[in-house]
C-alpha cells in the first residue's frame, strides 16, 4: 500500500498519474515486475436488522 500525501495540499502528480494510467512498474531488490495500481474499496458494514 501507498499512501499519497502532500501536506494536506493538492494531490501529489504522481497520483494524479497513477488515475491516468494505473500500470506501473516496481522493483524489490532485484525482482522487477508490473502491477495494476488502484484505490482501496470502502469496507461493507453488516446491514442494520440483520439477523
Amino acid at each position: 500500500m501507498v499512501v499519497a500525501s502532500n501536506g494536506g495540499g493538492d494531490p501529489p502528480g504522481w497520483l494524479l498519474n497513477l488515475q491516468d494510467d494505473p500500470i506501473v512498474a516496481v522493483q524489490v531488490e532485484a525482482d522487477h515486475l508490473t502491477a495494476r495500481a488502484r484505490s482501496p474499496r470502502p469496507r461493507r458494514s453488516p446491514s442494520c436488522g440483520a439477523s
